[in-house]
């Protein structure tokens, strides 16, 4: 689950970073829980904005965008 996201990186734009991996076969997580909701793979947390998908191995890695 989301507690155990092993790597988290931060990116300049998240939207642009997500077409480019999806354009690559990497697949988003999506998530309909009552403290964590995505749309179009990207959830709103505080101060940022955040996705998640798994690596080969099924570890956790998450890309993250500070909001201004």
């Amino acid at each position: 689950d989301l507690e155990h996201t092993t790597l988290s990186f931060e990116v300049a734009d998240l939207g642009a970073e997500l077409a480019e991996l999806e354009s690559r076969g990497v697949v988003f997580e999506d998530y309909d829980l009552p403290d964590l909701r995505t749309v179009g793979h990207v959830c709103v947390l505080g101060s940022e904005k955040a996705a998640w998908f798994r690596d080969t191995e099924g570890n956790y890695l998450c890309l993250h965008q500070e909001l201004h």
